[in-house]
């Protein structure tokens, strides 16, 4: 489970072309410089948080309890649906009409 909510973590980047964004989002999040951020950078740092968590199902020798897996598909789920950093309706019109 955790190793899915990676890939729909890449995925989502992958649609919103916001990989690069996150990932600076994340940097500026561990600098002096977190006081200036906005919401949206604050959420961005957030799922890339999420998405280093997450790599640990599938290139870390740790395992996830059945409670951490739980809590990894909770963010997961409320972070897309935010539609400033998950799925937009936008996304979601296009995915109706396929």
């Amino acid at each position: 489970a955790v190793l899915q909510c990676r890939l729909i973590v890449e995925q989502v980047e992958s649609v919103r072309g916001d990989k690069q964004a996150s990932a600076s989002a994340n940097k500026l999040a561990h600098s002096s410089e977190r006081r200036d951020m906005s919401s949206i950078d604050r959420l961005l740092s957030l799922r890339e948080q999420l998405k280093n968590v997450c790599q640990l199902g599938a290139h870390g020798t740790e395992d996830f309890t059945r409670s951490q897996a739980k809590a990894v598909l909770g963010m997961t789920m409320a972070l897309l649906a935010e539609p400033t950093v998950g799925f937009t309706s936008k996304y979601e019109s296009a995915e109706e009409q396929s």
